[in-house]
């Protein structure tokens, strides 16, 4: 049946050619020269179109692995940046090599071939951004003049550009994340204000502008002397003091039966044994308000408390308000508030805290949530200005302390981000022991590596995802 069909559209096509041969009506011989160019043309139209999508979807895919690519590196940019335009800069160079290497992966030589063009006639548009208000953003773009090969002879035209775009922002990921902060007097000055400006702009990229963030929460542990305020969950944590001079104020210092403040020890839940309360966290002073010359001629009453632990906490303001509001003071206790900060994420102390879930939340759940959590990181920052001092305790105790409830952190699984900040090379070795890995291990020799400490941190928390 084919073939018979086949047999009479070819006696029909001769037939027509006969007819076209013999005609000398000179009008039919022009529209079939007409029609049979613009046919021509169509088909060259038609086979340059192909050839732009073609390209076009290479270019697409090429510029996503490029975004991917560029996100990545991203997580090392510095973050104190405004919007801006790849440059000539030594980073810009390198984020336009990173570029030209996806493309040729990705484009190779037998598509450039079919396109006519080369992984070098792409142009690479790469915007970054990252503010205090804003997620870190990476905008990229491509384009690439497509020559027109049949088409061009019949429109006049040269060539056709495809272009394509990604985009790619920063997140931060589930985390229950604890701040161990070093309030001790050695901070006072322009060391506590620069400490409260890093961690608000960490908080600044976290949260991203956000006023909470689904599955993120935060804890805040300021520490010096032994001791912690505890006043929010005195009746949790420990005997209330009875009478109380401060309310305001309850000092957790040892467990009332053994003590658990070492290695393992440091988790055990408050069913096995509470704290006993002391005075360390707060001070009455008299301030002078007045001089004349060089004697004080009016004193003023002043009351110092120590600011009190957070519990994990959603709302990003609740935990700014907290740390803008610390006054150091008191001697340095480095294994005091590293047990602390465990005690703030661990699952075991999930019944010891108040903590308002998050209506935004993905995975609702207890909190702290269990350790090794498919979902949930917890990671601890800890940041200290000095080597431990001798109170109760001598510094060489509290040095071996902090070194075994650091092991028992990690072995739990906790990721531990430490900083040793204006200190001397040979006082850091612990704190860089503790630390997961070299790189989360932060010395910080003057306040604008503080910020930048805090800053690369909140960068390695946090991810960059293609979302356009």
């Amino acid at each position: 049946m084919v073939s018979f069909q086949s047999s009479r559209w070819l006696r029909n096509v001769r037939s027509q050619c006969n007819k076209f041969g013999k005609n000398t009506d000179g009008a039919v011989a022009i529209m079939y020269a007409i029609s049979f160019a613009a046919l021509v043309a169509i088909t060259a139209l038609a086979y340059d179109i192909a050839r732009a999508h073609y390209a076009r979807a290479h270019l697409n895919s090429t510029i996503d692995a490029i975004a991917v690519g560029i996100g990545a590196e991203l997580q090392n940019l510095p973050l104190d940046i405004t919007t801006a335009s790849i440059g000539d800069t030594p980073y810009e160079k390198k984020l336009i090599r990173i570029a030209k290497s996806y493309i040729v992966g990705n484009i190779g030589v037998d598509a450039s071939a079919f396109l006519n063009f080369t992984p070098d006639d792409v142009n690479i548009s790469i915007k970054y951004a990252g503010t205090n208000s804003s997620p870190n953003v990476a905008e990229i773009s491509g384009t690439v003049d497509l020559p027109l090969t049949l088409a061009a002879s019949f429109f006049n035209l040269e060539n056709v550009e495809a272009q394509a775009s990604a985009k790619v922002n920063r997140e931060v990921r589930g985390m229950e994340l604890a701040l161990a902060l070093d309030t001790s007097g050695s901070m006072d000055g322009s060391k506590i204000a620069t400490l409260k400006t890093a961690v608000s702009s960490l908080l600044d990229i976290l949260y991203a502008g956000r006023s909470t963030v689904p599955d993120f929460y935060v804890s805040i542990v300021p520490f010096a002397d032994d001791s912690v305020n505890v006043a929010p969950y005195t009746n949790r944590i420990a005997i209330p003091l009875s009478p109380n001079p401060n309310p305001a104020v309850e000092c957790a210092m040892d467990r009332q039966i053994g003590n658990h403040d070492r290695g393992y020890g440091t988790e055990e839940p408050l069913s096995n044994s509470k704290f006993n309360l002391g005075n360390t966290c707060f001070e009455t002073r008299q301030v002078c308000v007045r001089w004349r010359w060089w004697w004080c001629v009016e004193y003023e009453t002043q009351t110092w408390n120590r600011s009190p632990v957070l519990g994990l906490t959603a709302e990003k303001e609740t935990i700014n308000n907290l740390v803008q509001n610390i006054a150091p003071n008191g001697s340095t206790s480095t294994n005091v508030g590293l047990a602390w900060a465990w005690r703030t994420i661990s699952p075991k102390w999930s019944q010891d805290w108040t903590i308002t879930e998050n209506s935004d939340d993905e995975v609702p759940d207890t909190r702290p949530v269990a350790y090794q959590h498919e979902v949930i990181d917890k990671t601890i920052i800890f940041m200290t200005d000095g080597k431990n001092t001798n109170t109760s305790y001598t510094a060489s105790e509290k040095n071996t302390w902090y070194t075994q409830t650091c092991n028992a952190i990690k072995n739990k699984g906790i990721e531990v981000f430490t900083i040793a900040f204006a200190m001397s090379a040979s006082d850091e070795g612990i704190y860089k022991n503790c630390a997961t890995s070299e790189a989360h291990f932060f010395s910080a020799d003057n306040n604008s590596e503080l910020q930048n400490a805090f800053e690369a941190i909140a960068a390695k928390l946090s991810v960059m995802k293609l979302v356009e």
